[in-house]
């Protein structure tokens, strides 16, 4: 069982080792995250604490949605229900390296500015069967992960662009912006 301190130190080394400290951390109200100890933590760090509602989970969409994909490859590449998470890192890499819908870059890409090396390749036969199996069970999972990341994107793709529309502007027309999400550098005195 994870206290309030071991998920704090968890998230550090798990999280901001590699990415940084977050702007926001969007989370269920589990007591960990609503603790006074993590709130004033991610204070001191300015980073800003959201919590989903109750009975809502859908509060943050993109990652609800990124759960729903995460659960269709496990179903879809793990047979033995009890052995999902030795899966679950080639499947995290497959998802993490498939271009987005949204951005047309990979999320590793994104983070890294490269796409990475993919780890296996079946085309060199091995003297171990055990493991010329392994590595072809991975390859299997990987494509059967990306083929699903791929119709998973293009259904996205689809909704919405079904609530998208053209807009045109002719230069010197005025338009309203909403800067209430763009971060803007305040004026100092």
């Amino acid at each position: 069982m994870y206290g309030h301190r071991r998920t704090a130190r968890l998230f550090i080394s798990t999280v901001v080792r590699l990415h940084g400290i977050p702007a926001a951390i969007i989370s269920d109200r589990d007591p960990k995250f609503t603790s006074k100890f993590w709130q004033d933590k991610w204070a001191r760090y300015g980073t800003r604490l959201q919590f989903s509602s109750a009975y809502h989970p859908q509060t943050d969409g993109q990652t609800e949605r990124t759960n729903q994909t995460m659960e269709q490859l496990i179903r879809t590449n793990c047979p033995d229900r009890k052995k999902w998470e030795d899966v679950l890192p080639m499947l995290e890499f497959s998802y993490n390296n498939a271009p987005s819908a949204t951005t047309n870059h990979s999320p590793f890409y994104l983070n890294y500015g490269m796409d990475p090396t993919v780890p296996v390749s079946t085309n060199v036969e091995s003297q171990v069967p055990r493991s010329q199996q392994f590595v072809e069970e991975l390859q299997t999972a990987r494509d059967k992960a990306v083929e699903l990341i791929r119709k998973a994107n293009a259904t996205a793709r689809r909704y919405a662009d079904l609530h998208r529309r053209d807009i045109t502007m002719a230069a010197g027309q005025l338009v309203l912006l909403d800067t209430k999400n763009l971060r803007l550098p305040l004026p100092t005195k």
